[in-house]
């Protein structure tokens, strides 16, 4: 018996994007520059890498904030709030 596969990911579905989508788009064009998420699965696509979804369950909309504090926190340890404030500035005008 074959595992049911899951639901594709939101950017996959057929549909206008999300408010939340259209936030997630804008920050990896800005933080492209910075990491290279693009650049990255263009390089890791010559593997032909088998892609699964990933979700991240959260209990209210209201926990985005905290949890993008704790996830920028997690990559860029050192970095002040008005330091990543600058840098969002900067990258996006």
């Amino acid at each position: 018996m074959e595992p049911a596969r899951p639901d594709p990911p939101p950017a996959d579905r057929p549909g206008p994007p999300t408010a939340l989508q259209r936030m997630l788009d804008w920050t990896g064009k800005v933080l492209e520059p910075v990491y290279g998420f693009r650049s990255l699965l263009a390089f890791k696509a010559k593997f032909r890498p088998e892609y699964r979804p990933m979700y991240m369950v959260y209990p209210d909309p209201a926990a985005l904030p905290a949890i993008t504090r704790a996830i920028g926190k997690a990559c860029l340890p050192h970095m002040t709030p008005g330091q990543g404030v600058r840098l969002m500035r900067r990258l996006s005008g």
